[in-house]
């Protein structure tokens, strides 16, 4: 499954896709500095901290991606009034 759009979404596609054991690749709507690893701010988090999470660009293995850190983050943002 490939899939892009609002993180939310993104995270439910993930859910969806590990529940039947299918591999999903999910295109990340963040402004990311460098998009190859090398700036290290990366802003999608990764389950375990597994060093830069756009090493291959925006688009990532939904495995990797620390959902509920990404929602919580965007439903702090929300609160704030920030997009």
């Amino acid at each position: 499954v490939f899939a892009c759009g609002p993180m939310p979404m993104l995270a439910a596609v993930a859910r969806v896709a590990g529940a039947r054991d299918v591999t999903c690749q999910v295109a990340v709507e963040e402004h990311m500095g460098c998009s190859v690893g090398v700036c290290m701010t990366c802003v999608v988090p990764t389950d375990g901290g597994s060093g830069p999470s756009c090493i291959d660009g925006p688009v990532l293995d939904a495995t990797t991606v620390d959902w509920a850190a990404v929602l919580g983050r965007d439903a702090a943002r929300a609160q704030r009034g920030r997009p």
